[in-house]
């Protein structure tokens, strides 16, 4: 009934206004990607809240920086919400007969699986979630006494993290390199993002050196928690999310190897520099822990720390969806099969959906009882403006652990730590997902009262 109301008056797809990639202009060169989401914002300032982008002869991308063109492409996403999938990934899966887990799965198969996860990711999570709490310990005892290397420390915490998670503590007892493994999984999403440029079916085809750096570290990451899985598997169900996919016995061994892969490659880029952001606002906000030691209620204000984060400097920056057939959007109708990006870092600085949006100020996100702010800084129009994990069918799976690791990291480090700032200028840049342009610096002193 939606779609048929809107469809009577709906505008064809030509009539989007239309941005050139020729246009780009010389501040944007030679990797335009790097700024992407700059440029994505000037051109919604230019072309409004929907635009659409020309990549080929016959070829068109969808942009959208409207909250409430989001829930229209959300609310016609179809039985089966198709993401876009790096086509890097893809060709590799398809040129070494390498089968891949949810994260790669469409349709019916993707839908399977995610009615058997569903239930124990959101709905049972406090049988698993706090066993990540003494890594975070060993984080911070770690940076307190030398607080060098934060992006590379914030990504094995966040490996170690989830692998706790799956596995409980008995992980620990099997040898397996994190630093290892997070150098390669880190390489695969700094090489996707350069392959991004260019053609991967073709650099593929001729085995150039990109490829093979590439593939090499694919290769690596899926072998060692292969290997580390099938090591699990040999011992008793301890604690962990293992046990309890062990015991409802609705995943084979194999099932359980391609969940494990997927769910630790993902964590340590998206999660890790989600924290990253987190603790370099917090070092540069002193007066946060301010507010924080005078709150009513500190876990909320702790959770709308995360949320503000997540606000500001979105990590995935763009969520994706492919249109399942001929979908009306904003009053334009939009082809079966159509590539729409959904423009989260243009939307957290919209002036109309948050006050002051250049500011870092968690308590925006408290509940306003006025107006049309259902928070005191947040505009009720802004209810899809920041959606970090997703929304609908195809939202993030470990969305609840994900919040649960960056909260716990966040009033760990208001109880306990001053943190400072040693950054200039700090800005993101695009390399896949959102990351800043210069490495974190930051002081660290334990607070007198702790």
């Amino acid at each position: 009934m939606f779609v048929r109301q809107l469809s009577t008056k709906a505008k064809s797809f030509r009539t989007i206004p239309l941005a050139r990639l020729e246009d780009v202009g010389p501040e944007f060169q030679p990797n335009p990607t790097l700024k992407l989401h700059i440029l994505n914002h000037q051109r919604h300032l230019e072309y409004g809240p929907i635009y659409r982008e020309s990549v080929g002869p016959d070829s068109d991308i969808v942009w959208i920086g409207c909250g409430q063109m989001c829930q229209e492409v959300f609310q016609q996403e179809g039985q089966y919400p198709r993401n876009l999938i790096p086509r890097a990934w893809t060709v590799y899966n398809e040129k070494y007969g390498v089968e891949r887990g949810i994260f790669f799965k469409q349709g019916p198969d993707w839908a399977t699986w995610r009615h058997r996860l569903n239930p124990i990711f959101f709905k049972s999570p406090d049988r698993f979630w706090n066993l990540t709490d003494h890594v975070t310990h060993e984080l911070l005892a770690g940076l307190e006494n030398d607080p060098a290397d934060l992006e590379e420390k914030l990504r094995r915490w966040a490996v170690a993290s989830t692998l706790t998670m799956i596995f409980g503590h008995s992980f620990r007892e099997y040898p397996f390199d994190m630093a290892d493994f997070s150098a390669h999984a880190q390489n695969i999403f700094e090489q996707s993002a350069k392959l991004q440029l260019l053609s991967a079916d073709d650099e593929a085809e001729r085995s150039t050196d990109l490829w093979q750096n590439f593939a090499q570290s694919v290769t690596k990451s899926l072998l060692m928690t292969n290997e580390l899985t099938d090591a699990m598997l040999q011992g008793p169900s301890k604690n962990g999310l293992l046990s309890v996919l062990r015991a409802q016995s609705v995943f084979s061994e194999t099932e359980l190897s391609l969940l494990v892969s997927d769910l630790v490659i993902a964590s340590q880029d998206t999660v890790s520099n989600t924290a990253l952001w987190m603790i370099h606002v917090l070092a540069s906000n002193p007066q946060v822990r301010t507010i924080y030691q005078s709150e009513r209620n500190p876990n909320n204000f702790v959770k709308f720390i995360v949320k503000e984060t997540f606000r500001m400097f979105p990590v995935a920056t763009f969520l994706t969806r492919i249109a399942p057939n001929e979908i009306n959007v904003g009053g334009y109708l939009l082809p079966e099969g159509q590539l729409i990006l959904m423009s989260m870092f243009h939307m957290g600085r919209r002036p109309d959906y948050f006050t002051d949006p250049e500011i870092f100020w968690p308590n925006r996100w408290e509940r306003s009882q006025t107006g049309a702010r259902y928070r005191k800084g947040v505009d009720s129009a802004a209810r899809f403006a920041t959606i970090p994990f997703g929304f609908g069918a195809r939202s993030c799976l470990a969305k609840l652990l994900a919040e649960y690791q960056l909260q716990f990291l966040a009033r760990e480090i208001l109880n306990r730590y001053d943190l400072t700032s040693l950054n200039e200028d700090v800005d993101m840049i695009m390399k896949m997902t959102g990351i800043p342009n210069q490495p974190i610096s930051i002081r660290m002193r334990k607070n007198s009262i702790v």
